[in-house]
């Protein structure tokens, strides 16, 4: 999936366009700030505690926009799409 790049740390909130270049000329307009779109590839480690073990754990995720594909232990649970 991401092998081929490096995983850099952010803080969360997180905006990925903000490091990209912006330019008027390009198709996304306003609305998009003038950013190309693309893919955006997070990962979190959770450690689970024995406590946890063989319980129901909700993960609660903010913010996603576009295509979403959850991946747990290289399984993908839930793939969504969701636009505001």
């Amino acid at each position: 999936m991401t092998d081929l790049v490096p995983w850099q740390t952010i803080n969360l909130p997180h905006d990925a366009c903000i490091a990209k270049p912006r330019d008027a000329k390009n198709p996304s307009g306003s609305g998009e700030g003038f950013v190309s779109g693309g893919v955006v590839y997070y990962k979190k480690t959770i450690n689970v505690t024995e406590e946890l073990m063989n319980k129901r754990v909700l993960l609660e995720f903010e913010g996603v926009c576009g295509t979403t594909e959850v991946i747990l232990n290289k399984d993908l649970i839930v793939s969504l799409f969701s636009f505001d």
